[in-house]
């Protein structure tokens, strides 16, 4: 159970670490390798963001779309802010729980 978690956070890192930095890469060629690294880094943790505020505010908003748009958008931002702190501690989390329980 925990592995397959661990597995899931890993490849959402992955997807979140090669769209941050191809997105570095496309927006500012100054930042150079370190600086597409660490956009890369930061944005990991966007996946595992998004997951989260969703299940903490519920699933997508219909109506207006206006509304729509700004419920994205306000989504998108928080998913940015939760996620590059939540992911590494959820990851660390879940690698220390798999690493018990192969040694038990």
């Amino acid at each position: 159970m925990y592995q397959e978690a661990l597995r899931k956070l890993i490849i959402k890192g992955i997807i979140g670490f090669v769209i941050g930095f191809i997105l570095a890469l496309c927006i500012s060629p100054e930042f150079g390798f370190w600086g597409y690294c660490l956009i890369g880094f930061v944005m990991a943790g966007v996946p595992y963001g998004w997951e989260l505020v969703g299940r903490v505010i519920g699933g997508f908003v219909v109506g207006h779309i206006a509304i729509m748009i700004v419920a994205f958008i306000l989504r998108a931002a928080a998913s940015m802010l939760i996620g590059w702190i939540a992911y590494p501690i959820a990851l660390i989390y879940h690698i220390v729980v798999v690493c018990r329980k192969s040694n038990e």
